[in-house]
């Protein structure tokens, strides 16, 4: 006769869904590898428009030819390259985590909503940083840590939620958590890093200038979401001991 418990026990382990912290971290990796490709070749995608040259005393509706270039510039750049960075981490954690009957599924679910996830906080936050450049807003390591940490968590939050939903609706509890952590150690190792390496830099900049520093915000955000991806959603309850009868 079949021990009802311990069947109950092995079905359970089976529906578990514990993605593995190497392949997270590899996904993460090869997803920012991919995105950092991408930009490379397509940024700025919307370049700033031709403008006369800005006299000594210009006129008020030059000024607000500039300050519109400025806002259409970080707000398009900021919402297409960071749907492109969402898109490429949901695919690659959808195809390398999920389940293996999941991962097609997993990798479309992901793709769209990082894609979605990025373009909305990438659009806000380049609209934000715009503001600060045309009101000479004075840039502090404090707002770079913020616009980084919302990019990342927000990311974070619709991709990992996308895997949840395909692979372990249990998870779904990790999905918070997990973000709000790779967003901390995302915006922390970027803003201590560039701070060092590139003193000059504008940090709040949400896509960093310099190829060298592009390299620094992607290895940050993607090793930080690989980490906490493969740390955060873990078995949240241990099968239950067998009771012999």
């Amino acid at each position: 006769m079949v021990d009802t418990d311990t069947l109950s026990a092995s079905n359970s382990a089976e529906q578990s869904w514990q993605p593995s912290i190497l392949l997270s971290l590899v996904a993460g990796t090869l997803g920012g590898v991919v995105g950092f490709f991408i930009l490379y070749a397509l940024h700025p995608f919307f370049p700033r428009p031709e403008l006369p040259e800005m006299p000594q005393y210009p006129s008020e509706e030059l000024r607000a030819l500039y300050r519109d270039a400025e806002l259409n510039f970080h707000f398009q750049n900021g919402a297409f390259n960071c749907a492109i960075l969402g898109g490429c981490m949901g695919i690659v954690f959808g195809l390398f985590t999920g389940r293996s009957s999941k991962r097609i599924l997993s990798a479309i679910f992901g793709m769209v909503l990082g894609a979605i996830a990025g373009g909305l906080a990438g659009g806000g936050i380049g609209y934000k940083v715009a503001t600060d450049i045309n009101s000479s807003t004075q840039q502090t390591l404090l707002l770079s840590s913020l616009y980084h940490f919302t990019l990342w968590v927000v990311i974070g939050i619709f991709v990992f939620a996308a895997l949840a939903v395909c692979n372990d609706l249990k998870q779904m509890g990790s999905v918070v958590i997990s973000a709000v952590l790779a967003g901390i150690f995302a915006s922390l190792a970027y803003n201590v890093v560039s701070s060092i390496m590139f003193p000059t830099a504008n940090l709040s900049l949400i896509t960093p200038e310099s190829t060298a520093q592009r390299i620094v915000w992607m290895a940050s955000g993607c090793l930080s979401l690989g980490l906490c991806l493969g740390l955060g959603f873990r078995k949240s309850n241990a099968a239950p001991d067998t009771v012999a009868s």
